[in-house]
């Protein structure tokens, strides 16, 4: 049996670790860059407190399709095409599909953003209860600068 020398060993070991410390970064880049939306809130929600007090006690307010959903939309359609072959109706009605379902997808959006502002109203009457008058006047502040700012 033939013995390694100790150098190889050492090499082979700083190798695998920048090759896994390296790895490492890429898959972090390429996580942030694909649910950056949801790293940022975690991430900065300090800093969002501090700057946007109202804000954290509303729900967000609908917004229109983006073109992240649609440019989603595309790449799905054109995956599916790519992957079976499908021929240029095939893709037509792919796409009519797709889009009809994206449709539900936003009026059930719509429906659940109805359900949350319920509840934070709810939670705002609640609240409302528990504070004394200057309280009620800078809590009752907030919630006029959020919805001036929704609009």
């Amino acid at each position: 049996m033939n013995k390694i020398p100790g150098y190889c060993i050492i090499l082979m070991l700083v190798l695998s670790l920048a090759l896994g410390f390296f790895g490492g970064i890429a898959a972090d880049r390429a996580y942030i860059n694909s649910h950056f939306e949801q790293f940022a809130t975690a991430h900065f929600i300090k800093n969002v407190e501090i700057r946007f007090p109202g804000r954290i006690l509303r729900p967000p307010h609908p917004r229109p399709r983006r073109g992240l959903d649609m440019q989603l939309e595309q790449k799905m359609l054109q995956n599916i095409s790519d992957t079976l072959g499908l021929s240029p109706d095939q893709t037509g009605k792919v796409r009519a599909i797709l889009e009809s379902r994206s449709q539900e997808i936003d009026r059930v959006r719509g429906r659940l953003h109805e359900e949350i502002g319920k509840i934070f109203r709810a939670a705002d009457a609640d609240i409302v209860k528990i504070l004394d008058a200057r309280q009620k006047k800078i809590f009752e502040d907030l919630s006029a600068a959020y919805n001036d700012e929704k609009r």
